[in-house]
C-alpha cells in the first residue's frame, strides 16, 4: 500500500508541471480576451442549434447555460482536460467559466470537443458559479 502511494505521488510530481502554465494579468488585453471568448461561444452555440434544433426547448426553459467551445483532453496513464467558456443567463453572456479535469487509470490518447451545460433553476446556476459542480462517471 505504501509503495502504491509513493508511486502515485511520484507520477503526479512528474506530470504536474505538464498541467500548469503561467498566465499573467494584463488589463489592456482582458477585454479583447473576453470578446474573443464570447465570439467562440456564440459560434459554438450556432453549431449546437444547427446540428440539433430540438435543443431550443432547453434554451427556452433553462435558467442559464454554460458553453465550452473547445475542451482539450489528453492522457498517457495520467490524464487531464481543460477548457474555457462563457456562462449565460437570459441569453446574455454573464461570466467566464473554466473546466478542469484530472484522471488516473488505463488511458492513452487525446481529443477535443465542445460542451453545453443547461441549468434548470437559479440554485443549480449559483452552485456552478460557486464551483460546487462535479461531473463524473464517463466512458469514452
Amino acid at each position: 500500500m505504501m509503495f502504491r502511494s509513493i508511486l502515485i505521488a511520484g507520477m503526479l510530481a512528474i506530470a504536474g508541471p505538464g498541467f500548469t502554465y503561467a498566465q499573467g494579468w494584463d488589463p489592456r488585453t482582458e477585454e479583447v480576451k473576453i470578446d474573443k471568448a464570447v465570439q467562440r461561444a456564440e459560434a459554438a452555440l450556432e453549431r449546437f442549434k444547427t446540428n440539433d434544433p430540438t435543443l431550443q426547448v432547453f434554451f427556452d426553459k433553462a435558467y442559464g447555460y454554460a458553453v465550452f467551445p473547445r475542451i482539450r483532453k489528453g492522457a498517457v496513464g495520467l490524464g487531464g482536460a481543460r477548457g474555457s467558456g462563457i456562462l449565460y443567463q437570459e441569453d446574455e453572456a454573464r461570466n467566464r467559466a473554466f473546466l478542469t479535469q484530472y484522471t488516473l487509470g488505463l488511458q492513452l490518447g487525446g481529443k477535443s470537443y465542445a460542451q453545453l451545460i443547461f441549468f434548470r433553476d437559479r440554485d443549480a446556476y449559483e452552485r456552478f458559479l460557486d464551483g460546487e459542480f462535479v461531473f463524473s462517471a464517463q466512458a469514452t
